[in-house]
């Protein structure tokens, strides 16, 4: 060993703290704890994840990291580094035997603990926030107090739910509750209906039914307007007001025409366990007339087509069925 190399390795002594750098490249500091003089390197510890570590470091690796612990040893003459060794050899409880320091196996001074702590806590890795499941109310407290307050305004704001996001039960409630909210609505409105009915009419829940039932149906009464048709034979069926004797009795309307085709014959019934309910009978004719409809429009589509088939040539006739004084032959 060259007398540089001893001069350099004097100016270190145990329990003194370096820059060290490891395999990946981190420099952090570390306590030398033994100095080698034959493989001119040194041995030291610290302290890393509560785990003790140590390894063997170069001396050249020891001077490129901590010049300036070598500085004594370039500029003061080697009386006076012997002097600092044994004055910093003192200090340290160190004692010197031929060719190096030697540290006392069963004690350690004050200032290698504070070392050791330094190097512990510098060696410790940076705390790194994550992700948990259940996260302490300080934390939130604080990751809120970062925010700004318009953005914790804008995530305090209920978000919309779309129908993606329901699962089939809530759908299937919001169906069952929709379906009894217009049962209501429907049941309501015929209560209402019912109230407008006169209840003085014996029948008047079979006339509460009729009429509810003329509501659904798409009327569309026969006019001058419509074509006539080319038949042989044409059956026709008219439909008469209702009398003032029949009203007198109060009776009820039992007859619908809503077309020109068709006509509903509305039968009360009563079921068995004494509910009632009306039986609509349904019937097509050639030609239906309403009550409403005068003498002249019935002429027009029954007997003015047999009048221009008379002139013809042809042998037409007219059979006129109905009750007496119902004007069967004002017709003809």
């Amino acid at each position: 060993m060259s007398s540089n190399q001893q001069q350099l390795l004097a100016c270190l002594h145990t329990g003194q703290t370096v820059d060290i750098q490891r395999s990946n490249g981190r420099i952090h500091q570390a306590v030398i704890t033994q100095i080698n003089q034959e493989t001119k390197s040194v041995t030291v510890e610290w302290q890393e994840k509560n785990e003790g570590k140590g390894k063997e470091v170069d001396l050249d690796a020891i001077l490129q990291l901590n010049p300036n612990l070598f500085t004594s040893a370039t500029n003061s003459s080697s009386s006076h580094n012997n002097g600092a060794t044994d004055h910093d050899a003192n200090n340290n409880g160190d004692y010197y035997t031929n060719g190096g320091t030697v540290s006392h196996p069963n004690r350690r001074t004050k200032q290698q603990g504070n070392d050791l702590e330094t190097v512990r806590k510098q060696s410790q890795p940076p705390v790194v926030a994550r992700p948990a499941a259940i996260i302490p109310n300080a934390v939130v407290a604080q990751v809120n107090s970062d925010i700004s307050p318009q953005k914790q305004q804008i995530s305090s704001i209920p978000q919309p739910t779309t129908d993606a996001n329901k699962s089939k039960v809530v759908k299937e409630i919001e169906r069952i509750a929709a379906n009894r909210e217009q049962r209501r609505a429907r049941q309501d409105e015929r209560r209402q209906k019912l109230s407008e009915v006169d209840q003085s009419i014996p029948a008047w829940e079979f006339q509460a039914m009729v009429s509810e039932y003329r509501q659904q149906l798409d009327v569309k009464l026969l006019t001058m307007n419509e074509p006539q048709k080319d038949l042989k034979i044409c059956v026709c069926v008219r439909k008469r007001p209702i009398t003032k004797k029949e009203l007198n009795k109060k009776d009820i309307d039992v007859l619908t025409i809503p077309n020109k085709e068709l006509v509903i014959v509305h039968l009360p019934k009563v079921k068995v366990d004494l509910a009632k309910y009306i039986d609509n009978q349904k019937f097509r004719f050639d030609y239906g007339f309403h009550e409403t409809c005068n003498n002249e429009l019935v002429y027009h589509f029954t007997a003015q087509p047999l009048v221009q088939s008379l002139f013809q040539g042809n042998n037409p006739m007219v059979f006129a069925y109905g009750q007496t004084g119902s004007g069967k032959f004002r017709i003809i």
